[in-house]
């Protein structure tokens, strides 16, 4: 996955290119980094089998690593709201695995309370962070609402359990409260709930939105149905990854993994925001590159790569045995190693081959910069004209005091 995201020659290499100067591989580092610190606090949860109890009894042996992790998530979350004016994004994608997450636990009679003192750190640091950084009325009440929401998911599922009502009432309850509040949020201030609907027309852009080249749906950016832009980005991986999203939706139906739905419902909400606007491209390299990598460690898998690497450290240690049994454990090894080295090639040449020349194309060209042409005018002209409105510094007051008028105004 680490190979094949620096290979990737769509959007994410081309917005992280040297000279590049928006902030959207900022956008990619800080949300990728939160989700791996909330992955960590929800693998060492489980393994500690973490619930209230636990804290309230001060076992800091099995909360603190926990806490941690959920504390940094929490950092990064809120960092990235500082980076990225339409942050709400990764603040609904967590907001949905934590529900999503809550439900598949509940239905197989596990306790839900890990996951509520694991969003409530995460949430109360991104809140504390936008509030900080002076971020929108928006975030604030998202955050709140999600901080909320969590006691309330934990507390629902504790009460059933106890009452030994069917865990299949569980979601049934979560959509009739989930409803009822939205109606009375809605009565309160409709304007800001209308806001927040609003941001999911990133999912499905239209009228004007669709004259710009980076807001155009991925597979049909001139209304057309066309892989062009799937194939440009992330050539085989795009496919590869349907097959790996598969596998891991059944084994989360299965087994109900707490880690798995979360690459599960991160990979679904950002492939459903790059399907509606393809700039979101940048975003799902990561997915891509993740998905991949799960699949090609399960092909290697199927073909004995790990009892391989095994072998090969323990033949040194049966040395003493006899000659034929080492011969035959050496060839059995040597066949091994032939079928493993094969299975690599194929999988070099399927994941990463397609992206080699595109790659080396796109590296080679400054697409975004400006031509020695444009360069020399502008420099003429900085050298040859008067300061606008005679004031050099007069750009930068407006900037600090946002005190955009009438042209009318400046002249004045």
């Amino acid at each position: 996955a680490a190979g094949l995201i620096a290979v990737l020659p769509g959007e994410f290499l081309g917005r992280s290119i040297l000279g590049f100067t928006d902030h959207h591989i900022a956008e990619v580092l800080f949300s990728t980094i939160a989700i791996l610190f909330l992955l960590l606090a929800i693998k060492t949860a489980i393994q500690r089998q973490l619930t209230f109890s636990h804290l309230k009894h001060r076992d800091w042996a099995t909360c603190l690593r926990p806490i941690i992790y959920s504390l940094l998530a929490g950092i990064f979350l809120g960092i990235y709201i500082f980076t990225f004016l339409g942050a709400l994004l990764f603040i609904f994608i967590i907001f949905v695995y934590f529900v999503v997450q809550s439900i598949l636990d509940h239905l197989k009679s596990k306790s839900v309370d890990y996951l509520s003192l694991i969003g409530v750190i995460l949430f109360s640091v991104a809140l504390v962070a936008s509030l900080l950084i002076s971020a929108g009325a928006i975030y604030r009440v998202s955050l709140i609402i999600a901080l909320l929401t969590l006691p309330v998911l934990s507390s629902i599922s504790w009460l059933m359990a106890n009452k030994k009502i069917k865990p299949a009432y569980y979601p049934l309850t979560l959509i009739g409260l989930g409803l009822a509040a939205l109606g009375l949020f809605y009565l309160v201030n409709p304007d800001l709930v209308n806001s927040m609907l609003s941001q999911f027309d990133n999912f499905r852009p239209a009228g004007a939105t669709l004259t710009t080249i980076e807001a155009q749906p991925f597979l049909f950016p001139r209304g057309d149905f066309t892989w062009d832009i799937a194939w440009g980005n992330f050539n085989t991986s795009f496919f590869l990854s349907f097959i790996s999203l598969g596998i891991l939706i059944y084994l989360v139906i299965k087994q109900g993994s707490a880690e798995k739905s979360l690459l599960v419902v991160w990979s679904m909400v950002i492939l459903a925001a790059t399907l509606g606007q393809r700039r979101f491209a940048y975003y799902l390299a990561v997915n891509i590159a993740l998905l991949t990598g799960y699949l090609s460690w399960q092909a290697l898998s199927l073909v004995g790569f790990k009892e391989l690497i095994a072998k090969t450290v323990e033949t040194p240690r049966n040395a003493a045995r006899g000659k034929a049994s080492q011969q035959k454990s050496g060839l059995d090894i040597n066949l091994s190693r032939a079928v493993a080295v094969l299975e690599v090639l194929i999988i070099f040449f399927v994941v990463f081959f397609w992206n080699i020349q595109p790659t080396i194309t796109t590296a080679s060209a400054a697409r975004f910069a400006p031509s020695d042409a444009w360069l020399s005018s502008l420099s003429w002209m900085k050298e040859n004209t008067p300061e606008p409105f005679g004031n050099p510094d007069l750009y930068y007051q407006l900037e600090g005091t946002h005190n955009y008028r009438s042209l009318d105004w400046l002249v004045k």
